[in-house]
Parts: C-alpha cells; structure tokens; sequence
C-alpha cells in the first residue's frame, strides 16, 4: 500500500537490519510503475542495483529498498502538506557534505585532431 508523502512506502519493505540493505524486488518497482501510470509514461531503469523512475523522461525519483523516493520540489511539498523527508540510503547526507565541500574540476581542453 502506498502512502501519500514524499516518502512513499511499499508492504514490501527491504530488510534493513544493522545498516544492511536489501536490493529492490523487481515485482514491487513494476507494481510502482503500474500504479503510477495514470500520471504519464512512467518507466523505471535499473541503476546501481536500485532503481531509477521516469515520468516522460523526466527522473523523479528512485526506488531504494523497495521505498520510492520522490524528488523533493517546492510544488510538491506544497501539494502533500506534511512531508517525510529521508535520504535513500544512508551515508547520502556525507556524500553530499563531501561534495559540496569539493571544488569543481577544471574545464577540459577541447583536443582537435587534424
């Protein structure tokens, strides 16, 4: 059963016991991209074991742990209200410390050949 947030959880829930995670069940991503069909061309890509779901080739989300995570917009939050808010995997939140951290690499030189 899926709940309305920027969260949205399955009744498959992956297993996640002393920071391990589970991969997605293909079943519960084809049923995710079934229900959302209604809202356009839904389809969903595989991606670093997990999954990554379009909506007329838009990414808008991603489905980590058998749990859609829903790309967080300003109109959204307004449309839902109360949101749930959490990262899909964790260590996310370091990542992106780390990154923003990081400088941006330098421009490449464009190599003409001859």
């Amino acid at each position: 059963m899926l709940r309305t947030s920027l969260v949205f959880r399955t009744s498959l829930v992956g297993m996640r016991y002393l920071g391990w995670w589970m991969a997605c069940d293909p079943s519960v991503v084809e049923e995710l991209v079934l229900r959302a069909g209604g809202a356009g061309a839904v389809s969903a890509r595989k991606l670093f074991g997990e999954y990554a779901l379009y909506l007329d080739e838009k990414l808008v989300g991603l489905v980590c742990g058998d749990v859609l995570f829903v790309k967080a917009t300003a109109e959204g939050r307004a449309f839902i209200g109360d949101v749930s808010e959490a990262s899909p995997y964790p260590g996310a939140e370091l990542v992106r410390i780390t990154a923003d951290a990081l400088p941006l690499p330098k421009p490449k030189k464009r190599r003409f050949d001859a």
